[in-house]
């Protein structure tokens, strides 16, 4: 359990420096479009919602994505599991309860 968990904090941390990776290439890009909107009056507060919700928008379709392919992942291991549906929301949502 302990080897999983560091491989699912691995993967988390690679995730977010992935997403950071990609809303900072985005921000350089719009760099210039972003200096205009300031120039015509966005508060910084604007902007940084703007860029926020790019970010979150990207995560959550990560977040759709990952439990979709998780879904139908589960249907090609449905046989493994013993005594638990393969689709079990507590399996997605909860940590492994010890006996």
């Amino acid at each position: 359990m302990t080897l999983i968990a560091v491989f699912a904090a691995a993967g988390f941390a690679l995730a977010m420096v992935g997403l950071y990776g990609v809303v900072a290439l985005s921000v350089s890009n719009r760099r210039r479009e972003i200096g205009v909107r300031m120039a015509l009056g966005a508060q910084t507060s604007d902007v940084m919602r703007m860029i926020l919700g790019e970010g979150l928008g990207m995560a959550v379709a990560g977040i759709a994505a990952g439990l979709v392919g998780a879904y139908l992942a589960s249907r090609l291991l449905a046989s493994l599991p013993y005594g638990i549906s393969s689709t079990n929301a507590e399996v997605y949502g909860s940590r492994q309860r010890s006996s």
